[in-house]
This record gives C-alpha cells, sequence and structure tokens, in this order.
C-alpha cells in the first residue's frame, strides 16, 4: 500500500465516521431510544460494500472506499452495546425487532448493492 493510498483510506475513514455519527444523531431526534440510525448505517455500508464489490472496482477505490469509508461507516460495535444496553432496559420485544431488522435490510441491501454492481460492471 502506498503512502498517498494509506492516507486517502484513512480520511475516507474519518468521512465515514463523521457520517455516521451524523446519521445517529439524526435518527435519534426523528425516531428516538430505538437504536434506527444503527439500522441505517449498516445497511448504507452493507449496499455500498457490496456495490464496490460486484462492480469489480480497482484495488486502490476497494482499498481506500470499502476499508476507509465503508469501514468507518458500518458499526457492529455499536450494535452490539445497542443490544446490551436494550437489554439491561428489558426491552425484549425492541431487541427482538432490532435484530430482525437489522438482517432484513442488511441482506436486502447486500442484494442490491450486488445488482447495482454487477450493473455497472457490465
Amino acid at each position: 500500500m502506498t503512502l498517498s493510498l494509506a492516507a486517502l483510506t484513512f480520511l475516507l475513514g474519518g468521512l465515514g465516521a463523521v457520517t455516521r455519527y451524523g446519521v445517529l444523531a439524526l435518527c435519534a431526534h426523528a425516531v428516538g431510544p430505538f437504536p434506527a440510525g444503527i439500522v441505517a448505517v449498516n445497511t448504507l455500508a452493507a449496499f455500498v460494500g457490496s456495490a464496490l464489490g460486484a462492480a469489480a472496482s480497482p484495488e486502490n477505490i476497494l482499498i481506500g472506499v470499502g476499508a476507509g469509508f465503508v469501514g468507518g461507516l458500518g458499526t457492529l460495535s455499536s450494535l452490539c452495546s445497542e443490544v446490551i444496553s436494550l437489554a439491561e432496559r428489558r426491552k425484549g420485544w425492541q431487541i427482538f425487532f432490532f435484530i430482525v431488522l437489522t438482517l432484513v435490510t442488511g441482506i436486502a441491501a447486500t442484494l442490491l448493492g450486488l445488482a447495482v454492481g454487477k450493473a455497472f460492471h457490465a
């Protein structure tokens, strides 16, 4: 990896993290205590990551945007901490809904991203 690619990946990772923060803040304001923002950023990350891969993007793009932006945007650790937080507050149905919603939207976004990426590659 070149120094310029490492710097680009670093900057795009920061942009992904700032985007994640903005989406989480907007969703917290709009939706309230349910962790809809985490569902949103992880769904977007699944879409972008799968589209990049299916489009057979150049390695530099896969590293910079995929590892950088998508890596900074998606958040498995926040997903896990929200499940723990919901469990501590005894919100069993919200845990179930949150996990199912995360899986369904993630799979749907991945399939859509694959289709979009293949269309660009063709």
